[in-house]
């Protein structure tokens, strides 16, 4: 028990539908697994998905409903919002109970009338009307009349929320997850009536087994979690809390309550509890899991979280160590359009763009860009765009995508699948897995040189003359400690020229400008001189500074195109 891995049944979330709730005017998907992380841009709905959970399977007398909750203000129509849970407690499938309304889910989803194979799932539908009354019921299309089901069986699905109420999960109060492990809550309650009369001495001494018990686990459940104390908690009373009830009762580490604890450590504790709380599992849901975690603590909580095979965890995250740690499988791409809000299941396909780029998944509009050197010289254009266009690049949520080569119009593809617009800018000089005529038909806008040259052959060919000493003079700053004279023996090869000589003495020798730069545009690309992003970035600032003076050359233009598309909006 101490590890938090449970077997038996474990209760799961597999259809979620809801309709005119907040900024969700219709919405039905099937989470695709145990662990759900939702991402996506701002105001796409990711949170109110979270709520709409927790306002159908948590286990509350009443709900704060507020005009404000109904799609568009509108309480002309009831919010409604039905929840899809499999692997209930068997006490809610029998006939006294919901026995009678249970439906079936299989391989092609659900069914109201359970087929041979199908796993038995109960359908909880909350509804609010202009009475701002919440009603919840068990539904299905085989009755008409749909039956009650109380908050009290609603709790036996072990839905539960981390929230802004992290502390009351560390304390033995009214439903909280510690509350849950104990064995007994009897003594909490001739304990608390003896700690009001002789506060805390009284429950320094008092005889508290099941409480005791209950502590030493959610110390070794936080150890687990990347949150182990440096003394084994105990039960306490927190003197500053007296008044407020069984709340005053919790976990200490020594003399100091474990809620006047930083907030990671508290959250990732609550969160250790409550998903050990039940014994057949359950449905925890959270917010921005990243909040107030170290970037090391959040990744060993979600390989814990991965390893634990109990209940189901749906969370939400703005942050790109999630988007990393985590499977192409146990991501959702959040999208809202005109209030229809989806949720797209990422390709596994995907996983490796995934992992080299995750803020693509966190932004709102991408350039997928063919390799390292597009992705730095988009990069450095950011001034200019702001200067251009009023705005930064940041404002309009736009991420630039390394694209894998050749393979980047296939990765754009995908991308504009899960509903982001998507640009692609690509060298001209090879073939690519996908077609411009594919990638048009689903929306991707193609920016591509012309010519059928690399990124650095067009650089080279429009920037002016004096731009093209400064970039071999950058390439050979960059390159000194390989050669200092590799890279301009790589472009006198490509002349017939000597090595060791100056860019300058070769138009002596009767080579022309034009010469020049292709042959240094192809040693750049040869020779993989900004190939890395750092100095695609320090080549696209010396473009950036042309810009003014060449407007009518292919490489302005299509820059001045793509930054045309990405302000559209």
């Amino acid at each position: 028990m101490a590890s938090g891995l449970k077997v038996g049944l474990t209760v799961i979330l597999r259809k979620l539908s809801v309709q005119r709730f907040r900024g969700i005017r219709a919405l039905d998907w099937s989470p695709n697994g145990r662990v759900v992380c939702l991402v996506g841009p701002g105001d796409s709905t990711k949170t109110t998905i979270i709520t709409a959970v927790e306002w159908a399977l948590l286990p509350r007398w009443s709900l704060a409903v507020f005009d404000t909750d109904f799609y568009g203000a509108t309480t002309a129509e009831p919010i409604r919002i039905e929840a899809t849970v499999g692997d209930v407690p068997r006490s809610l499938l029998s006939d006294q109970k919901f026995g009678l309304a249970q439906r079936g889910w299989g391989t092609d989803g659900l069914h109201d009338e359970p087929e041979d194979g199908d796993d038995p799932v109960l359908t909880i539908r909350l509804t609010v009307d202009d009475s701002l009354e919440p009603r919840w019921e068990v539904v299905n299309d085989r009755q008409a009349e749909p039956r009650t089901i109380s908050a009290r069986d609603r709790e036996a699905l072990g839905a539960t929320r981390l929230g802004t109420d992290v502390e009351r999960h560390l304390t033995w109060g009214r439903g909280s997850g510690l509350l849950r492990l104990t064995g007994s809550i009897e003594e909490t309650g001739r304990t608390l009536a003896s700690a009001y009369r002789a506060a805390r001495e009284v429950v320094d001494g008092a005889p508290l087994a099941d409480l005791t018990a209950a502590a030493n686990q959610a110390s070794s459940l936080a150890r687990a979690a990347g949150a182990g104390p440096a003394q084994t908690y105990r039960p306490g009373l927190d003197a500053s809390a007296i008044g407020s009830g069984a709340s005053a009762l919790g976990l200490h580490e020594g003399s100091i309550p474990v809620r006047a604890a930083g907030l990671g450590t508290r959250r990732l504790v609550a969160l250790a509890i409550q998903r050990a709380s039940y014994t057949e599992g359950g449905i925890v849901l959270v917010d921005e899991i990243e909040t107030g975690l170290e970037p090391h603590r959040l990744r060993h909580l979600l390989r814990h979280i991965c390893a634990d095979e109990s209940g189901q965890l749906l969370m939400t995250t703005h942050s790109e160590i999630p988007i990393v740690e985590l499977r192409c499988s146990d991501l959702g791409v959040v999208r809202s359009s005109d209030a229809i809000t989806t949720v797209q299941a990422v390709r596994s396909e995907l996983q490796a763009v995934v992992r080299r780029a995750p803020d693509a998944l966190l932004g709102r509009r991408l350039i997928v860009c063919e390799g390292k050197t597009e992705v730095g010289l988009c990069r450095s254009l950011d001034s200019a765009w702001t200067a251009a266009k009023g705005s930064p690049p940041a404002d309009i949520g736009l991420a630039f995508v390394v694209g894998e080569g050749t393979s980047a119009p296939l990765n754009a593809l995908h991308l504009a699948g899960l509903g982001y617009p998507t640009a692609l800018l690509i060298d001209s000089d090879v073939a690519y897995d996908a077609g411009e005529a594919d990638l048009t038909a689903a929306g991707v806008r193609v920016i591509s040189w012309s010519g059928r040259v690399s990124t650095e052959e067009r650089i080279l060919l429009d920037v002016p003359w004096a731009v093209v000493r400064e970039i071999v003079e950058l390439a050979s700053r960059m390159w000194v400690e390989d050669e200092p004279s590799a890279v301009t023996d790589s472009i006198a090869s490509r002349l017939n020229q000597p090595s060791g000589t100056d860019i300058e003495d070769w138009l002596s020798s009767g080579k022309t400008q034009d010469q020049v730069r292709a042959a240094a545009g192809l040693a750049a690309k040869r020779s993989r001189w900004f190939k890395r992003t750092d100095m695609g970035e320090a080549l696209g600032q010396l473009v950036v500074a042309a810009l003014p003076s060449i407007e009518a050359t292919d490489l302005a233009q299509k820059l001045g195109a793509l930054a045309d598309w990405a302000y559209d909006i």
